[in-house]
């Protein structure tokens, strides 16, 4: 009998951790990067895929079109879309 008391919740317990791994939410494949807008840097959210274009963003309600940068701010980001990609 104590054997049971103890291992229930043991066993609910492990039970919870393993549902919480497998109903995460699963991010879209965009990552982070950086613009220069307004003299400061601003990091954004963007998903420039693969390939040797810059990647350029415009963010919307302004009609800039900004070049993304990798986290070093020195580096260019490298996509495939010919045209700027909208950003929030």
């Amino acid at each position: 009998m104590k054997l049971r008391k103890l291992m229930l919740p043991m066993m609910a317990f492990v039970c919870a951790i393993g549902m919480a791994f497998a109903s995460a939410n699963v991010v879209e494949d965009q990552s982070t990067g950086y613009i220069f807008e307004n003299n400061t840097w601003r990091t954004v959210q963007v998903d420039c895929g693969e390939g040797e274009l810059n990647c350029r963003v415009k963010l919307q309600g302004d009609d800039t079109i900004y070049q993304v940068f990798e986290a070093d701010l020195t580096t260019p980001t490298k996509g495939n879309a010919s045209q700027p990609i909208m950003v929030d």
